[in-house]
């Protein structure tokens, strides 16, 4: 995703209906580096939604909890019509990913 040739495919290709992110960093075991990580992804992907989803499209992202999630949340409200977190039942119980859902791009 921070690679210069993928952000010219996206840009490319684009605009897009739905923009899903599952992404994950390499986890190292310090929830704080892995969150930090994981938020970084997540700006990144909001960025790609903000630029290339279609008016009306959706949005997904996966990003690992530990504070960062209301501030992600608060930049989708201002993208998307409706945003929020959700937990899939799928996931383990001991989890601490979830993922941010947009819909309705503005």
């Amino acid at each position: 995703m921070f690679s210069p040739e993928i952000r010219k495919a996206v840009r490319e290709n684009g605009p897009y209906n739905t923009v899903i992110c599952d992404a994950a960093p390499p986890t190292t075991g310090n929830r704080t580096v892995d969150t930090a990580r994981s938020a970084g992804i997540a700006e990144l992907a909001i960025y790609y939604a903000g630029e290339y989803l279609l008016e009306g499209g959706s949005f997904a992202v996966k990003v690992f909890q530990g504070g960062e999630e209301q501030q992600l949340l608060k930049k989708l409200r201002t993208l998307f019509t409706a945003a929020r977190a959700f937990k899939p039942e799928a996931c383990r119980q001991g989890s601490f990913e979830t993922y941010l859902i947009g819909t309705g791009k503005k």
